[in-house]
């Protein structure tokens, strides 16, 4: 299985639903806005797959942006597992999401 980020109109990241769940735990633990926090995790914990950043809110379209620019590779390298295997390359895919959405 696999999740996807919608980034902007036809510009998608996927990753392993494993990774994708990462991600939006890693966004929700870091955003000031609860309700989208929670939001994040009922798509993780409902293996829903796809977030659209484009259906947000402008307000949570902000704050998700500047979470993946300015946190999201910080908490990866502290939570991601050191044995999970090809670590490496996870680390290089979130790091094209954070390019995604450098301005």
């Amino acid at each position: 299985m696999a999740g996807t980020i919608e980034v902007s109109p036809g510009v998608p990241w996927s990753a392993a639903s494993w990774l994708f769940d990462f991600v939006l735990r890693s966004i929700a633990a870091e955003v000031s806005d609860r309700e989208l926090a929670g939001d994040l995790i009922g798509i993780q914990d409902e293996n829903l797959g796809w977030l659209s950043l484009v259906d947000l809110r402008e307000d949570e379209r902000a704050e998700v942006d500047r979470v993946v620019r300015d946190c999201l590779m910080a908490r990866a390298e502290r939570d991601l597992p050191g044995e999970v295997r090809n670590r490496a390359e996870a680390m290089a895919h979130i790091c094209r999401l954070v390019a995604l959405l450098a301005p």
